[in-house]
C-alpha cells in the first residue's frame, strides 16, 4: 500500500499526501494490500474520508475528501466511485499461504469467477454490456497468454487456472449439446417420468449445435476485427 504517484491536482496531493507513504487504514479499516485499500476508497462516496499511514516511520492520519465520477462497471451498471488520485509503488511484497487455507482461498476465488461470468452473461442477454466487446475466442486467448508469457510463468499458470474453469462454468450453461443441456433432459425425464422423444432431443441438439456454430464464427470474426489480423494479413500480401 505504498503510495508510488500522485496524480496533480487531486483530492490526495492536495490533502498533503507524499510518495513514499505506506496507507495503513481508510476510516479506520485495515488495508492489507492495494487492492483492498482501493477497494475502501472507491466505496466512500459521500464526505471525507482519513487515511493512516506512516511516513518516515512514523505514523499519522491524513483527511481526504474525494472526487466521485459516474462510471459503467464490468456489467453495464452505473455506479459511483470514489478517487483520490494515486498510483502504487513497484514495491511487491510476496505472500505465502499453507495447502489446506490455499485450497479455501481456490474455491472462494472460483466462486468469484462463476458469479462473474454468469452476471456478465445475463448483462449481455439484457443488452448492458456489449457482446463485440466482453467475449473472446481462440485469437484472444492467444493474445493474451502472450502477454501473461512476457510477465513470467506464474502468470501463465494463473491464466490457465481461469481459461479451465472458465470452460467448466460455460460448460454447465443449460444449453442444448453443452453438459448443462444434458442436465437439463435428464431432469425433465425425472419430473415426467419418461425422456423426450427421439425427435424432440435431435431437433434440439441440432438447434444448439447451429447457435454454437453462429456464436464461434461471431467470436472468430470479431477477434479478428480487434486485434487486427485482416490488416495484417493485408500487409503481407502487399510486402
Amino acid at each position: 500500500t505504498e503510495v508510488g504517484t500522485l496524480l496533480k491536482d487531486y483530492p490526495a496531493e492536495k490533502a498533503g499526501l507524499m510518495a513514499g507513504d505506506v496507507v495503513t487504514a481508510v476510516d479506520g479499516k485495515r488495508a492489507g494490500d492495494w487492492e483492498e485499500m482501493t477497494g475502501l476508497i472507491r466505496k466512500r462516496v459521500e464526505g471525507a474520508l482519513v487515511l493512516s499511514i506512516e511516513r518516515g516511520g512514523e505514523p499519522q492520519d491524513v483527511t481526504v475528501t474525494p472526487s466521485v465520477r459516474q462510471t459503467r462497471d464490468i456489467f453495464g451498471n452505473d455506479v459511483k466511485t470514489a478517487m483520490i488520485g494515486i498510483g502504487p509503488s513497484e514495491k511487491i511484497t510476496k505472500v505465502r499461504y499453507g495447502v489446506i487455507e490455499s485450497f479455501g482461498m481456490g474455491a472462494k476465488k472460483l466462486a468469484q469467477l462463476t458469479l462473474i461470468t454468469y452476471k456478465a452473461l445475463w448483462s449481455i442477454i439484457v443488452g448492458r454490456v456489449s457482446m463485440k466487446e466482453s467475449m473472446t475466442g481462440p485469437i484472444g486467448i492467444f493474445m493474451i497468454t502472450g502477454k501473461a508469457a512476457q510477465l513470467g510463468f506464474i502468470y501463465i499458470f494463473h491464466l490457465m487456472g481461469v481459461l479451465s474453469a472458465s470452460l467448466a462454468i460455460f460448460n454447465l450453461l443449460p444449453f442444448p449439446v453443452l453438459d448443462g443441456g444434458h442436465m437439463i433432459f435428464l431432469g425433465l425425464e425425472k419430473l415426467r417420468g419418461k425422456p423426450l422423444s427421439v425427435k424432440a432431443q435431435e431437433t434440439i441438439a441440432n438447434i444448439g449445435v447451429t447457435a454454437l456454430i453462429l456464436l464461434t464464427v461471431f467470436i472468430f470474426y470479431n477477434d479478428m476485427m480487434k486485434f487486427g489480423v485482416f490488416s495484417k494479413i493485408g500487409g503481407l500480401f502487399k510486402k
